[in-house]
């Protein structure tokens, strides 16, 4: 039977670490940046394997997604390629011109052929008018600056988000026809960043982060200083007055999931029953019991070292 798992984290708050220990049984590497303590791991399990040996795999047998091959839904994505690349053509001004928003939509068109089998939601905010960690109606304010009809404007609207709807669901029927489980690790939940009229699978369970208001500055600090090697007085500042919209998306997935775990509980209390909560979400269970001291210590090393390079940097201003 196909089992669909995915499991909310926000930037910071430790998914790629995550990912190595509760997905993959620390089978695979962790490459890092020692000094910032920040990890690199696959997040995506499908079939019990990657995403990356799946389509490097000269056995077509274990994957060819072509055997599945849906003519429409291929016209389809060739249209709305031609459409999103002419709205890029005409996007003026700053706002959808910031560095966030632009990349996203730089990945979903560098990779849109074979978006229907990756986890996009991350860039798919770039299309979407969820509670995202910016704020803003992304995929009505990119219509906007169009200068189309207000009925034109709706129609484009919906044709777009029906769009990355039928991408996802092909990629679960894809999974169900060839009897593939999934199991992701990603930073936000498909209502947000997709549309709340997605159709879920019958099989599919989430887990999302749970943040307290402490947790929400600590992991924002941490996502900042990991992804830019440092910290400006303006992040700091940022972090000390969070806006209620973007508080809202970085807990909005603990309200779509159907259970949540705790980041106080993991990784400040290192509590053993809050880890073996994740494990458990991932059939990995046996694992955790069977190597519950180390694990229980790595989780601890691991906060310790994200305390240490923030106070390392706080010490080197």
């Amino acid at each position: 039977m196909t089992d669909f798992r995915e499991f909310y984290v926000q930037p910071g708050a430790g998914s790629n670490f995550l990912a190595g220990k509760c997905l993959w049984k620390d089978t695979k590497s962790l490459n890092g940046n020692v000094s910032t303590n920040e990890f690199f791991c696959e997040r995506e399990k499908i079939n019990n394997t990657s995403i990356k040996f799946l389509y490097s795999n000269p056995n077509l047998s274990l994957f060819n997604p072509y055997d599945m091959k849906d003519e429409d839904f291929i016209s389809e994505s060739k249209k709305m390629k031609s459409i999103l690349l002419e709205l890029e053509d005409n996007i003026q001004g700053p706002l959808l011109n910031r560095v966030p928003l632009k990349d996203c939509r730089s990945w979903i068109l560098d990779n849109f052929e074979n978006l229907w089998f990756k986890d996009f939601t991350m860039s798919g905010i770039a299309y979407s008018n969820g509670p995202v960690y910016n704020g803003q109606d992304n995929l009505k304010n990119l219509l906007h600056a169009q200068r189309l009809s207000e009925e034109k404007t709706i129609k484009l609207g919906i044709q777009i988000e029906n769009y990355f709807i039928r991408c996802r669901e092909y990629y679960f029927k894809v999974c169900e026809k060839m009897d593939w489980s999934s199991f992701i690790i990603t930073h936000i939940n498909p209502y947000d960043t997709i549309s709340s009229r997605l159709k879920l699978p019958e099989n599919f369970k989430s887990l999302a982060m749970e943040l307290d208001e402490e947790t929400v500055m600590l992991t924002g600090l941490f996502s900042n200083l990991k992804k830019n090697g440092s910290l400006s007085n303006e992040m700091i500042r940022t972090m000390d007055d969070i806006p209620p919209i973007r508080e809202k998306w970085i807990n909005n997935s603990v309200k779509f999931a159907d259970d949540s775990v705790s980041y106080r509980k993991i990784f400040i209390e290192n509590n053993e029953d809050e880890i073996r909560k994740m494990y458990d979400f991932f059939d990995n269970e046996d694992y955790f019991d069977e190597n519950r001291t180390n694990i229980i210590k790595e989780f601890k090393k691991y906060h310790n070292n994200n305390m240490t390079s923030l106070q390392t940097w706080i010490k080197d201003r």
